[in-house]
């Protein structure tokens, strides 16, 4: 059953009401009367059954969701922290109050696994819709990039996965209560401690053979449980054991290599950064409106695939969420040559990297209208930068393919809230000369006129 926010308004003396306690200038005050909450409750009333003990209101977990990514905050800190703010309890649609926390931080998980990624997508679509309601964002030219999120793992080694192996089968074997031929505990420490110098040329060689010794007992473990287990326990167990098995005889590498046994779709990314030569985790597509820098696009690939092939599902999913087709998307090398964009180019919609600019004669107002379009593709680069820092893309927390859909279009979410309220900021500093001068040298710069409301 759908819970409801609290709608008395009788003042008591033990319990004033919230906006008497609060700056109306404050920012957050400002923003929460500026959002549309009534079209996400609608949107998501239908998840809730009929009847049933009350839920916690979709106000509450959608703005707990929002002021986690905008603050970069965990489940357990965000529910803490509102708490002890009364701004984030008033931007929560509470009237007065509260002492309490509003529920417990597992309740956050559940609504992200509720409401899924096409719930996600609407949030995100409702930023970008608050965005235009206010003037700020266009979308007939976006600029699009894409870049890695990192997957909550440690570096994979072989030896790390086949010791994870192992001790996953042991404690399986203590919860089904099955009887081992043997444990190998003894043995799995006295390797570990062998593998600790395998960086000396000296013990390398033992090293190896340490490492050759644990597949050997992740191998007979795997296989003494399967044999103990009753068959309708093998059905539940059929996926993990499937993913070991895969393990134990996959090679040096490959599309299809395992780096994690709790995240088995994580994939390899060669970079080539001095910081980070390889990441591990999955690649995503950004698209911003080049003049605000709001996101209008966010998309995660379950599989390393090449820019330019993902171009047209990265327009189609510009389209759903705002509801018009860009005209122009610029990227860099990344994009050229593929099937896929001489097909978007026929449909109305051209990709412009700086192979265009090359091709082109030097002196005409073509090359000085590329010269435009691609000396605003940076600034989708400090938008990346603050989405790692800021908003929880640079290490992904969430767990499984789900949790990788919703980390991106979730820090998107909180990018372009953050953007909002940082304008409500600068609006009593008497700054907004500032900014209307700032939009008209951006004007300079290519076309689309962005005015804030």
């Amino acid at each position: 059953m759908l819970g409801k926010l609290p709608t008395e308004q009788q003042q008591t003396m033990w319990s004033p009401p919230l906006e008497m306690m609060l700056n109306p200038d404050h920012q957050l005050v400002k923003l929460a009367s500026r959002l549309d909450w009534k079209k996400l409750e609608d949107e998501f009333g239908s998840l809730y059954a009929a009847l049933g003990r009350p839920s916690i209101p979709i106000r509450v977990m959608v703005s707990l969701l929002l002021l986690q990514r905008m603050f970069d905050v965990s489940d357990e800190q965000v529910v803490k922290q509102w708490v002890q703010n009364p701004y984030w309890q008033h931007f929560s649609g509470m009237t007065s109050f509260q002492w309490k926390i509003p529920c417990d931080p597992t309740e956050l998980i559940k609504f992200r696994k509720r409401i899924g990624r096409e719930g996600a997508e609407k949030i995100l679509a409702w930023t970008i819709e608050t965005h235009q309601r206010e003037g700020n964002v266009q979308v007939q030219t976006v600029v699009i990039d894409s870049t890695v999120q990192e997957k909550n793992v440690t570096t994979p080694r072989d030896h790390k996965l086949y010791r994870r192996i192992a001790e996953r089968l042991l404690a399986l074997a203590a919860s089904e209560g099955v009887a081992l031929r043997r444990s190998y505990r003894r043995t799995i420490r006295k390797q570990i401690m062998q593998l600790r110098t395998a960086n000396f040329p000296r013990a390398r060689k033992q090293a190896r053979r340490a490492e050759r010794r644990l597949k050997t007992i992740a191998g007979a473990l795997l296989r003494d449980v399967q044999r103990k287990l009753t068959a309708d326990r093998l059905v539940i167990h059929e996926a993990i054991f499937g993913t070991m098995s895969k393990i134990l005889t996959q090679g040096r590498g490959g599309p299809e290599h395992i780096y994690s046994l709790h995240e088995p779709q994580t994939y390899c990314i060669g970079k080539g950064k001095d910081r980070a030569k390889y990441e591990f985790g999955t690649k995503v597509t950004l698209a911003i409106d080049p003049a605000s820098c709001v996101i209008v696009g966010a998309l995660n690939h379950q599989q390393n695939v090449y820019d330019g092939h993902i171009t047209a599902e990265a327009r189609d999913q510009i389209q759903d969420l705002t509801g018009t087709k860009p005209a122009i998307m610029i990227g860099d090398h990344g994009y050229r040559g593929a099937e896929e964009v001489a097909a978007l180019a026929e449909d109305g919609t051209r990709v412009i990297t700086p192979v265009d600019l090359r091709r082109s004669i030097k002196g005409t107002s073509e090359h000085r209208r590329l010269r435009k379009y691609l000396a605003r593709r940076s600034r989708i680069e400090a938008v990346i930068g603050h989405l790692k820092a800021e908003h929880r893309l640079c290490r992904n927390y969430l767990h499984g393919v789900l949790g990788d859909e919703l980390n991106v279009l979730l820090a998107a979410v909180g990018w372009n809230i953050k953007k909002l309220l940082r304008l409500l900021w600068l609006l009593p500093q008497g700054l907004i000369e500032r900014i209307e001068v700032a939009l008209v040298m951006c004007e300079r710069s290519g076309p689309g006129r962005v005015v804030f409301g």
